[in-house]
C-alpha cells in the first residue's frame, strides 16, 4: 500500500471533517492508485473500491492481482491477502506476514490492527509491531515489540487488556522493548531489522 496505514487517532479526527477523505491503494508498479477507501461521510467503509477500468482477481494464495491502463495492460501480482466482494475488497495483510503458531495461522498485520486499538484505548503513544520468533513447541510464536519503555503498571495493564481481547494463540508470548526502531529509506518501521538488532543485543 502506498505509505503507512491511517492510525486510529488520525482516523477519528478524519471522521469529524466535512470534506470527503479517501485512502488510496496502489504501488510503484501501478504508477497511480487503483482503488479508494472512504474514511468519512455516508460512504465510509473498511473496503477499498476498485476504480473504473481496473481488472482484478486473486491467485491460489488469495493474493490480489490487477491490470489496467495504469499497468500498461500488464498483470501485476501483489503479495497482499484480500477478500473481494463485488467491486470492492478488504485488505487482510501481507502473505509474508503470516505465521503458523501451533497449527494456527496468524496474520501479523491483523494483529497490529487489533493491538493498535488496545494502545489507543489505554492512551499509550509508543510505536509497536507484532513479530515472531522460533519456538520448539509452537514452531513460531507471536511476540510484541514496543519502542522505548513503559512503566511497570502500564505494561501489566497492556498485557491484561490484550489477553482480554484476543485468543490464546493470538496473545503475544513475550513483549520486547527496543530503544529505537530501525527505519526504511521511506521512514517506515523496518520490523525485520529492528527485531534482528533486538535479538543480537539480547544474546550479546
Amino acid at each position: 500500500m502506498g505509505g503507512a496505514p491511517v492510525g486510529l487517532a488520525l482516523a477519528g479526527r478524519i471522521k469529524g471533517l466535512d470534506i470527503p477523505v479517501f485512502q488510496s491503494y496502489g504501488m510503484t508498479e501501478t504508477v497511480s492508485h487503483v482503488a479508494l477507501k472512504a474514511l468519512n461521510g455516508a460512504n465510509a467503509s473498511d473496503s477499498y473500491v476498485f476504480l473504473p477500468g481496473i481488472e482484478f482477481g486473486v491467485d491460489a494464495r488469495g493474493c490480489l492481482f490487477i491490470s489496467g491502463a495504469v499497468t500498461n495492460g500488464q498483470t501485476v501480482q501483489t503479495n497482499d491477502l484480500v477478500e473481494i466482494d463485488g467491486n470492492a475488497f478488504q485488505w487482510i495483510g501481507r502473505a509474508d506476514n503470516v505465521i503458523n503458531s501451533g497449527g494456527v495461522k496468524i496474520v501479523l498485520d491483523q494483529m497490529d490492527q487489533r493491538i493498535a486499538a488496545v494502545f489507543h484505548d489505554l492512551g499509550i503513544p509508543n510505536a509497536f509491531f507484532c513479530w515472531w520468533e522460533p519456538d520448539e513447541k509452537l514452531g513460531q510464536k507471536l511476540v510484541l515489540t514496543v519502542e522505548s519503555t513503559l512503566p511497570d503498571h502500564m505494561e501489566m495493564q497492556l498485557r491484561k487488556e490484550i489477553r482480554s481481547r484476543v485468543s490464546t494463540y493470538e496473545n503475544p508470548k513475550h513483549i520486547y522493548f527496543a530503544k529505537a526502531f530501525a527505519k526504511t529509506a521511506t521512514d517506515k518501521i523496518d520490523k525485520r531489522a529492528t527485531f534482528q538488532q533486538l535479538s543480537k543485543s539480547s544474546n550479546g
